[in-house]
């Protein structure tokens, strides 16, 4: 979502590492009644602030904000739970959003990587699977080649599909950072016919 506009806003989107005090910093208002984004190329906000920002843009203050947690270990994994369906929004905490056994990833693979190999659907359904059997059952596996680098998941249990977002999101395939987010059950069923 980084340079996407936003009420006529670029927005600025990077990683977020654990702070230590819950105020970093104080935000200044400027004059025209803009937030003042000093120096430092960005606002100085607390974790709990940021994520309270996020729910009342994606238009979510009815969610209780939670704590944030984050596995910002080797692989800077860090988990986004979006509650959207193929629209880019803006959410708050991971864990205030509802979680869910069916996934999308993003940004997996470049269009003219799918068409230019008649074998990459095929190649890429045993690759995901492979990857994705260390968070549990894949119920359900479908490579959208004739996208942007979408990849639907349905797994068996929300425990698995929660893992996998956890563990999927954040990290690089083929030289693309991967994006994760929940798909309500109802609408990857109805997508793909599906009846559990």
């Amino acid at each position: 979502m980084n340079g996407l506009e936003l009420a006529g806003r670029e927005i600025k989107v990077g990683p977020v590492a654990p702070i230590a005090a819950e105020n970093t910093g104080s935000q200044t208002q400027a004059p025209d009644g803009e937030l003042d984004d000093g120096e430092g190329g960005g606002l100085n906000m607390s974790a709990s602030s940021r994520a309270a920002l996020m729910q009342k843009l994606a238009g979510r203050a009815d969610v209780a904000p939670m704590p944030i947690t984050s596995n910002l270990g080797s692989s800077n994994q860090i988990p986004l739970g979006v509650p959207s369906w193929g629209v880019a929004t803006v959410t708050g905490s991971p864990s205030a959003v509802r979680q869910e056994r069916s996934i999308l990833l993003r940004n997996m693979f470049s269009p003219e990587d799918a068409r230019a190999d008649d074998e990459f659907e095929r190649d890429m359904t045993q690759d995901v699977a492979e990857e994705c059997q260390k968070y549990g059952r894949v119920q359900h596996i479908k490579v959208d080649k004739n996208s942007m680098g979408l990849v639907y998941l349905k797994f068996e249990s929300v425990v698995a599909g929660a893992a996998a977002l956890n563990g999927l999101n954040g990290r690089w395939f083929g030289g693309k950072m991967v994006a994760a987010e929940f798909v309500p059950e109802a609408q990857y069923n109805s997508k793909f016919g599906i009846s559990d």
